[in-house]
């Protein structure tokens, strides 16, 4: 006599392709991962912060020098008091 035992059994659980149910509710999926992206990232915020750190000690130095390089010292004020990880008006954000 033999019995059969369902957990002794291969069993296939299917479940709804989640794209098809995200697309129609309107969720989108973020970007495919892309190799290197967060090193690029990481490059772009140490470039922020080193501008700024360069642009807050010409600040201290002098505001003559900010307007002696066609910049707008209050301008200069609101990117020096961002993070690093917030996009300005003045740091150049180049990435490589």
């Amino acid at each position: 006599m033999s019995t059969s035992h369902p957990i002794g059994r291969a069993s296939v659980i299917s479940f709804p392709d989640l794209s098809e149910r995200r697309s129609a509710v309107g969720i989108v999926d973020p970007a495919p991962a892309r190799p290197g992206r967060g090193l690029a990232v990481l490059r772009v915020w140490a470039r922020r912060h080193a501008y700024r750190r360069d642009l807050a000690r010409l600040l201290d130095a002098g505001p003559h020098l900010i307007r002696d390089m066609g910049l707008d010292v209050h301008r200069v004020r609101q990117e020096v008091s961002l993070p690093f990880w917030r996009r300005g008006q003045i740091c150049p954000d180049v990435a490589g």
